[in-house]
């Protein structure tokens, strides 16, 4: 089989499709090199931007102040939380520290229950516990909450309840319930 020129030629109707179809390729592919060129200016404007921000805090030193006040913080919030080897241990350190501050307080039927169970809340291991108890006075209630505040290891409250008849001579009763942050370390060696 034998191919000719007369069987290569193209018709004008042929000449002007092929033509259209490489103009509608070239808008396509002029469009993709125009989105791919924002893309990579967006980019380059986002690294300069970054560039002279990181251009204007280079000088400065307040990064050994930052890790300093930092080193600091961590410090002080490692040594608010509840240690021990287990989390039995610590929920008894923290029903004894309760009871005995409602004790120095002079409450009456105090009740201490707290959760053994360590729960994950946002990344933090905690106990949850639950007191009770009744008061001498509305006053010594405002003491004992002063006693919680300024425990070395924290204490955080996230319910409370009072309830004082005025008619009754029954001392107030005070309920509240909260949580500890720990960290159980075995063999008695902070994490």
């Amino acid at each position: 089989m034998n191919i000719g020129a007369q069987d290569l030629q193209m018709s004008p109707l042929a000449g002007y499709g092929l033509c259209f179809i490489v103009m509608i390729l070239g808008g396509l592919g002029l469009e993709r090199f125009s989105a791919a060129e924002n893309t990579l200016e967006r980019g380059v404007i986002a690294a300069q931007t970054e560039l002279a921000t990181l251009a204007a805090i280079k000088d400065t030193d307040h990064w050994a102040e930052r890790l300093i006040e930092s080193t600091k913080a961590r410090q002080q919030l490692q040594s608010e939380i509840w240690l021990g080897n287990t989390s039995g241990v610590i929920a008894a350190e923290l029903q004894q520290a309760l009871r005995g501050l409602a004790q120095q307080h002079k409450f009456e039927n105090i009740q201490v229950r707290v959760d053994p169970d360590p729960l994950e809340t946002e990344g933090v291991t905690v106990l949850n516990f639950e007191f009770s108890g009744r008061a001498p006075s509305a006053k010594v209630l405002a003491d004992y909450f002063e006693g919680l505040a300024v425990s070395p290891k924290l204490i955080l409250i996230d319910e409370a309840y009072f309830a004082q008849n005025v008619r009754s001579p029954r001392p107030p009763v005070l309920t509240f319930s909260g949580f500890i942050p720990v960290q159980i370390a075995p063999s008695g060696r902070p994490q």
